[in-house]
């Protein structure tokens, strides 16, 4: 894990031979409003006749010998206000912390370290300027959304420490953002991705607020391409942040909480329906997050941080598709606890130390709507149960450390994660059973070609365990050229691989002394967890519970009649392959960045991903010239390491400014070809795994973001944005089971997976932010902490018609043609206001 506010000492001491004499010791830390190291400015002692005796930048571990006396003390570093402080030195050892404050424009430091150093120091990663953070939306979920426009829709963005699942807070709460280019740190597990990290604010010196309020409704939206007029719809936001001190520079609170209430239709395209044609159907969700933390400073410079976070997450008819009747919805809720504790600190003055433990309950239902028989006529209609019925609880227990020392010029660390996961799932899916029709003609002529249902319900407990231990050096190996190398291990007792090692490999080289030029990359491998809710959708269908059954061209509507072609299979069941082993991934990337000017900057990325032993599921006993291998059971599901996949992209990245707008172009080039869709589904053809290569199921060939920011009269930003993509392929299919292994998935001779695209997807956005003068709500101007600010997010402002789900069944009516289409023109307006 990435620091967690860490307190990490800076100790300088000068040596100055005009003291040699002096026996006193003067050791600094110089810390951010986060408590993370600052390195980057000068330190100057002035004595009492103002004469300079020292000035040197900010190292690691020099010393400082003086005489007892009184000196003036000034820190200038980039980003931060100039300090000054007067300090008296008395016999023995003296220590001072100094925490700098943010300054709204970097302070232009003339320091000891080259342009060239700079730029290498930048191109590992770099904070976000106090006015950026200023520029970015107030709502959580918008910055998120901005945050990708930058860096890419691949980020992980990780919130104090934490990857998993952590609500972007607000603009309010958020002290500082980094971003982390260094994709082969050893620290993380995920492959080759820019790491947004956001920590939140410090110890409160006061009592702050900030609350936001946004608002949609249908009068404010264009109408959806396949509606046939406008529909009811609705999203509001709700975001409120609290927080204030319990002791005076000790102890402090923070309260936040965050809702999302959010209300739509689906429409319903479907054919051949001899009912009444429901009105649209209504979705949508409702997501509760409440956050309660209390941060406390321990004595020697640790903090200790307690976090309390709810999580109620409603999902209203759930699954529904565009040939789904409105019965064929489902209800979920889920609700979350989550309890974390941090302690950070240093020792011994070269030490420091992050200490994460972590305990979480997750408890989720999915019902449906209604239990009444499923009939599915493929791409025509779809009527009666969802058929999901299922219960899942998980307790989670999670520990992390991570040690930082420096040796010399090397910059290390260390440090082990341990998770344990137990699940309980209670699946009652399917419990009335599906008859599956071909066509309308099948349907109106009662010929089912399929049959199936599970009789009885399943349980089933699963434990999981993983761990994992790196260790990572930074180092310079000279001014031109710095080099990390890493290791990392991993393992989980669900898989018998014992040898997940992962090398990693970084560089940043400045092949011109101007440092205007700069390249990095790396090489490294990583693996992929074998996640607990796939598993225990295998294990809990091992055939023990319940009882799967399949009947191939059933009576209707008694399946169980019989006569005729009707053919009931055995049981079907689903295991694991005796030699499964963790997936993973060898990534290598090379990467240019240019600085043109001092305000536009040029980066080019290339990255070459090969994933291997891939989670997919095959039948090993799909039939053989008609007849199945084993004749006790019908399908057998073996979830094996058989998938491979190689993902080749390119990115060009532009970000400059002029006259007070910022830009920010991203135009990235890729190909993602692969022989599977997911580890669950079956393929093609179940004796020819490459059968089914070709591009993945989420290539997109093109995408293209291009957006400004500027300010108009001071006191209105403005944000137009512009996205333009590829739009998924999809794959052309006969609609038939034409070898008999159940799956309706076959192709057309001499048609591969995932041939076809539909049209290109854009859309423009415009973002108007409006600071209202306090001075009419009798606030004075200079009271910055109190705010107003007016908004309005418009999205899809010239109501572009973004069709996908197009249709690859020959045998559909709706065959090539989209069958849904994402948001069409909404505007929210949003007040918000901090104190």
């Amino acid at each position: 894990m990435l620091r967690k506010f860490s307190v990490v000492f800076l100790l300088l001491m000068l040596n100055i031979s005009a003291f040699t004499q002096g026996s006193e010791t003067l050791s600094i830390k110089v810390i951010d409003q986060n408590n993370d190291l600052v390195t980057i400015g000068i330190v100057s002692l002035i004595d009492l006749k103002g004469k300079p005796i020292f000035e040197s930048k900010l190292e690691k571990k020099t010393n400082f010998n003086l005489n007892v006396g009184t000196y003036t003390l000034e820190i200038q570093a980039v980003g931060f206000k100039p300090y000054k402080k007067t300090v008296e030195i008395k016999s023995g050892q003296n220590n001072l912390e100094i925490k700098l404050e943010l300054d709204e424009i970097k302070v232009n430091v003339e320091i000891d370290q080259s342009e060239r150093e700079k730029r290498l120091d930048e191109a590992i990663g770099g904070y976000l300027t106090k006015k950026e953070i200023d520029s970015l939306p107030e709502n959580g979920e918008d910055i998120k959304e901005e945050l990708k426009k930058r860096y890419g829709d691949d980020i992980l963005i990780q919130i104090d420490g934490d990857f998993e699942g952590s609500q972007v807070p607000s603009r309010a709460e958020i002290a500082s953002i980094k971003v982390i280019r260094n994709s082969f740190d050893a620290e993380f597990h995920e492959a080759g991705r820019t790491i947004i990290s956001i920590r939140t604010n410090g110890i409160a010196d006061g009592f702050h607020g900030f609350a936001n309020f946004t608002f949609n409704n249908s009068i404010l939206n264009a109408r959806n391409p396949f509606a046939p007029k406008r529909q009811p719809t609705r999203a509001n936001n709700l975001l409120f942040f609290f927080s204030g001190p319990i002791i005076k520079k000790k102890t402090s609170f923070s309260l936040a909480t965050v809702i999302f209430d959010r209300a739509n239709t689906q429409n319903f395209i479907g054919k051949g329906f001899t009912g009444n044609i429901p009105a649209p159907q209504k979705t949508g969700n409702r997501i509760a997050l409440t956050t309660f933390q209390v941060k406390h400073n321990l004595p020697k410079s640790h903090s200790l941080n307690l976090k309390y976070q709810n999580t109620s997450l409603t999902f209203r008819n759930l699954g529904l598709s565009s040939f789904d009747l409105p019965e064929r919805g489902s209800d979920r809720s889920n609700i979350q606890h989550k309890f974390t504790l941090t302690e950070s600190g240093t020792f011994k003055n070269k030490y420091a130390n992050d200490l994460t433990l972590e305990f979480s309950k997750n408890i989720e239902k999915t019902t449906p709507k209604s239990d009444e028989l499923t009939i599915l006529v493929l791409s025509n209609f779809n009527q009666g149960s969802s058929g999901t019925r299922n219960q899942i609880e998980r307790n989670k227990f999670r520990f992390a450390d991570t040690l930082f020392f420096d040796k010399k010029k090397h910059s290390l660390k260390l440090g082990t994660e341990i998770e344990y996961e137990r699940i309980n799932n209670v699946s009652e899916n399917n419990l009335n059973g599906t008859f599956t029709f071909l066509n309308l003609a099948d349907f109106n002529n009662q010929r089912p070609t399929q049959y199936l249902q599970t009789l009885g319900k399943t349980e089933f407990n699963l434990s999981q365990f993983r761990s994992s231990f790196f260790i990572q050096d930074d180092f310079k190996l000279s001014k031109t050229i710095q080099l990390s190398l890493g290791l990392r291990y991993e393992w989980q007792n669900d898989v018998s691989d014992n040898n997940n090692f992962s090398p990693r490999f970084g560089y940043v080289w400045s092949p011109e002394k101007s440092g205007k030029f700069i390249v990095r990359g790396g090489i490294g491998v990583f693996y992929e967890w074998f996640d607990a809710q796939t598993l225990s959708a295998i294990l809990s269908n091992d055939g023990r519970q319940g009882q799967r059954i399949v009947i191939r061209n059933p009576s209707f509507p008694n399946p169980f009649i019989g006569g005729g072609t009707s053919q009931q299979l055995p049981n079907s069941i689903s295991k694991l392959a005796d030699n499964l082993s963790s997936p993973y991934i060898f990534v290598t990337q090379n990467a240019f960045n240019y600085k043109a000017s001092k305000t536009v900057t040029f980066e080019g990325i290339y990255t070459f991903r090969k994933s291997l032993h891939n989670f997919r599921s095959r039948n090993i006993n799909a039939p053989i010239n008609g007849i199945r291998p084993n004749l006790n059971f019908g399908v057998i599901q073996q979830l094996e390491s058989s998938g491979n996949s190689i993902e080749n992209t390119f990115e060009l990245k532009v970000n400059g400014y002029y006259k007070g707008i910022n830009m920010y172009a991203n135009y990235e080039l890729g190909k993602d070809v692969s022989d599977f869709s997911n580890s669950l589904n079956l393929p093609t053809d179940n004796y020819n795994l490459r059968f089914d290569r070709g591009v993945s199921n989420l290539d997109q060939r093109h995408k293209f973001n291009f957006s400004l920011n500027f300010e108009v009269l001071k006191k209105i930003t403005v944000s137009p944005s512009f996205r333009l993509e590829s739009s998924f392929p999809y794959t052309i299919t006969t609609g038939r089971d034409d070898n008999g292994d159940t799956v309706f998935n076959d192709r057309p001779f001499g048609i591969g997976r995932n041939t076809e695209r539909g049209k290109f997807l854009k859309q423009t956005d415009l973002q108007i932010r409006w600071k209202f003068p306090t001075k009419y709500l009798g606030i004075k101007e200079t009271d910055k902490r109190k705010n107003l600010s007016l908004s309005a997010n418009i999205r899809n402002i010239f109501n572009s018609a973004n069709l996908i789900n197009y249709n690859g069944v020959q045998t559909s009516p709706f065959f090539r043609k989209p069958t849904f289409a994402r948001d069409a023109r909404s505007i929210n307006l949003g007040l918000s206001f901090s104190f």
